[in-house]
């Protein structure tokens, strides 16, 4: 184990790399904000003899340590890895990293915009540095990186015969986007404008076979939550429906059927994953 990476964070990962790694041939850029994942076991994923082939991408500076060990992994396995440190703000970095993706591996299917960061407090005692940077990577990161995408996604060639391939936009929302929280007034404001892409995007790119959805996850159990006093977190999680808080493989399971031919005819959704709260 890595110093000081948290178990709950290596599950989500773990999910969702292997859930990757187990498709059916297809082809994934999957954007995700990585700060302390642990990758004790990732190696056995990528032994499987599997088909399907993942990219793996993070936003901000790695832990060395994990940045050497997925090196290690895109090395041993570059049929089935890329991975490479990005700052989502960097336009010419997005577009020079995702053209070398569908250089390698030859096309894009799903494109999975999650990264995001949030600076909580009152909008009156806000820095203006403060509401740049969610501006930045949560809403502009997010287009460029989604634009991007989907300029690979038009450019490959239709296949000579058969189906077309299923080809999708998932981006994460969050349910503050809907329902508000005090102190994260600008972060819901991002987190907004996203679904509005998403609607929009479904729109404009459903006469080309892509389909594009929005995530909006609940109160989830992760080390932020953790922080917060037991009573806190009984009564967030009697406001759902299900009486639980939510665990990062519920949205591991709403990205798979979104990314899935399960969701082949849904487009324009945001699919709430958040108990019922």
């Amino acid at each position: 184990a890595l110093r000081g990476m948290s178990p709950g964070d290596y599950r989500n990962f773990r999910a969702m790399v292997k859930k990757l790694i187990e498709a059916d041939g297809q082809i994934h850029l999957f954007e995700y904000t990585l700060q302390k994942l642990l990758f004790r076991h990732l190696d056995a994923f990528f032994e499987k003899p599997k088909r399907g082939r993942v990219q793996f991408r993070t936003i901000v500076p790695l832990l060395h340590d994990a940045e050497v060990l997925l090196s290690a992994l895109a090395n041993a396995h570059p049929e089935k890895l890329l991975a490479e440190p990005l700052d989502i703000t960097d336009s010419a970095a997005v577009g020079g990293f995702i053209g070398r993706v569908a250089g390698r591996f030859g096309r894009l299917d799903h494109c999975i915009a999650n990264a995001a960061i949030a600076h909580e407090g009152v909008l009156a005692t806000m820095r203006d540095d403060e509401i740049d940077s969610m501006l930045a990577v949560n809403l502009r990161g997010a287009i460029v990186f989604i634009r991007e995408c989907v300029r690979q996604m038009l450019a490959a060639p239709a296949p000579a015969k058969g189906p077309a391939p299923d080809r999708s936009i998932t981006v994460v929302s969050s349910v503050v986007a809907e329902n508000g929280s005090p102190g994260l007034a600008v972060y819901a404001a991002t987190k907004a404008a996203l679904e509005g892409l998403a609607r929009s995007l479904a729109r404009e790119l459903g006469p080309r076979g892509i389909r594009v959805n929005a995530i909006a996850p609940g109160f989830l159990e992760t080390d932020l939550s953790s922080t917060l006093p037991a009573e806190q977190r009984a009564r967030i999680a009697r406001r759902t429906a299900l009486g639980r808080l939510g665990k990062p493989e519920d949205v591991v399971g709403a990205v798979d059927f979104l990314t899935g031919k399960a969701a082949g005819f849904s487009t324009g959704h945001v699919l709430k994953v958040d108990g019922g709260g």
